[in-house]
């Protein structure tokens, strides 16, 4: 009896088009202007991707930024009173928390170099994209009524920040052979070219209309899940 046997490519011996979604956080350490504004933060985001046959990389992203670290402390004194607090209707003084808040979404694309890998999908990933990056100052006063900070007043203040930006990560992509495992992680790099949006800063009493360049470091760790089906071993007898 003559026995021949078909055997599909498998992850292992393969490389294969695999699509997937992820979730990521990084800290996130600024660095140019944007270190003049706040200290660091934290990430967090998710993704869409696709790596092909050839191990060329197209994905979309994007990502939440947030912390507590604002180091333009200032903004506010000019509505402060000489004991370090605002006045609110109710006459008494508060305090308001100050926090950052943001986020990126970038397309991109890039390679997977299969090295030191387990099998040809997984190895060094190296992307870049482009994008947009915004931010601003969060101004929390609770539960207190303060007119100078209420409605389109905030604005004044809050430095609301966006424009265009690139990204680019170099790191290491690992697809299990067996689908259950799969992650990357590196260093994630955003540069940004941003203007404030508000125009008119009411502490300073002037209008910004300066270009901004923002950078950040971020150290990125994402979870992937992978969306194609694995091809099992099949046998044909005669």
């Amino acid at each position: 009896m003559l026995t021949t046997a078909f055997s599909q490519k498998s992850m292992l011996d393969s490389s294969l088009t695999i699509p997937f979604i992820a979730v990521s956080y990084a800290p996130e350490f600024p660095t140019a202007d944007l270190n003049d504004r706040f200290g660091t933060f934290s990430s967090i985001g998710g993704q869409f991707g696709i790596k092909f046959k050839s191990n060329v990389f197209v994905g979309f992203k994007a990502h939440y930024l947030f912390g507590n670290r604002v180091k333009e402390t200032g903004i506010l004194d000019s509505i402060k009173t000489h004991e370090g607090g605002i006045i609110e209707v109710g006459g008494g003084l508060t305090d308001p928390l100050l926090d950052m808040s943001g986020y990126s979404m970038f397309l991109s694309g890039g390679y997977i170099i299969p090295v030191l890998s387990p099998n040809p999908n997984s190895g060094i990933m190296l992307t870049c994209g482009f994008g947009i990056l915004q931010h601003k100052i969060i101004i929390d006063f609770r539960d207190a009524q303060i007119p100078q900070l209420e409605d389109d007043y905030k604005k004044g203040y809050d430095r609301l920040s966006n424009g265009f930006s690139m990204n680019q990560f170099i790191g290491y992509a690992y697809f299990g052979n067996k689908k259950l495992i799969n992650f990357y992680a590196g260093l994630d790099l955003t540069q940004a070219w941003t203007k404030n949006r508000r125009t008119y800063n009411f502490d300073t009493r002037s209008y910004d209309n300066a270009t901004r360049f923002d950078s950040m470091i971020g150290i990125r760790f994402g979870w992937m899940i992978t969306l194609y089906r694995s091809a099992p071993d099949e046998y044909y007898y005669q």
